[in-house]
């Protein structure tokens, strides 16, 4: 009677031992999965912060080499034909920082799809991001007065800096918004 009680108390041990194994692992994976959440919003927030301006900077360098190279050809003058120049290298410079910059976006796009699989909200707002707009300017047309080619710069860079914060700066900050809610 003795051995069956030791036994049967064993039993309970051993069981409750499998059973605390079993809870730490999922309080562990769970504390870890809420740090990778964390983590992912942390991180988003700042390369909204940082794909905004790269966008805004790189549009408004390429809008400024459009300018200045029209203006070289109505005026003849040598600054502008240098200042041309000097914006469209800036704005290949943008490309190369916007592509690393996007390339860190999706990384965490991809972490936030598994985390939040179960999120559908989440998910649709994930997949927008991965199918986002990529700007286009018009060009000024070639006969067109110093005048009406600042109107053309002033109009461009705003419809830009509208487009940039729809398409970019608004779908990262709703992803936000919405992961901020289940932390």
């Amino acid at each position: 009677m003795l051995i069956n009680e030791i036994v049967k108390i064993l039993g309970l041990l051993g069981l409750g031992s499998i059973i605390d194994r079993i809870l730490t692992y999922l309080l562990n994976k769970k504390g870890k999965e809420n740090e990778e959440k964390l983590l992912v919003y942390r991180e988003l927030n700042g390369i909204r912060i940082l794909l905004r301006q790269l966008f805004v900077s790189r549009t408004e360098a390429y809008i400024f080499s459009d300018y200045y190279e029209l203006r070289y050809k109505l005026t003849k003058n040598e600054w502008d034909f240098k200042e041309a120049e000097r914006w469209m290298h800036k704005s290949e410079d943008y490309v190369i920082k916007i592509t690393d910059c996007l390339k860190d976006l999706f990384s965490i796009l991809a972490i936030s799809s598994r985390l939040f699989k179960n999120n559908s909200e989440i998910q649709f707002l994930i997949a927008r991001l991965y199918k986002y707009k990529t700007i286009t300017i018009n060009k000024p047309p070639e006969k067109i007065s110093i005048e009406k080619l600042d109107q053309w710069k002033t109009k461009a860079i705003k419809e830009s800096q509208n487009f940039i914060e729809i398409e970019y700066g608004k779908s990262i900050e709703n992803l936000i918004k919405k992961i901020s809610k289940t932390l």
